[in-house]
């Protein structure tokens, strides 16, 4: 396993224990309390997981932008546009795909 598959799994876990209290608690759209919980859609409807995939993107330099395409899940197949935004995008969808696959199995 290459090191940004286990930074993707690191970052999962980490948000998705810090997370898990307030999602039980919520009774708000999505929450556990409510008639329809869901974790991924409450994760998108607080953009509370953007916030932390910001801060991680924010300390990146121009070869960490590459080196997340390199080894992304989320790949641009036509290629071109921003490194920085195309970065932010497949981290963000990887880290998201992990957190999914750890709800999943709790």
């Amino acid at each position: 396993m290459n090191d940004y598959q286990e930074l993707i799994k690191t970052e999962a876990k980490k948000f998705y224990e810090a997370q898990k209290a307030d999602f039980e608690a919520d009774a708000g759209e999505f929450g556990a309390k409510s008639a329809q919980p869901n974790f991924s859609k409450w994760v998108d409807r607080t953009a509370r997981l953007n916030q932390v995939v910001e801060a991680i993107a924010s300390k990146w330099a121009h070869k960490d932008f590459f080196w997340v395409q390199q080894n992304t899940r989320n790949r641009n197949p036509k290629g071109g546009g921003d490194p920085r935004s195309n970065a932010f995008g497949s981290f963000y969808l990887d880290v998201f795909h992990q957190v999914k696959k750890l709800a999943k199995r709790m």
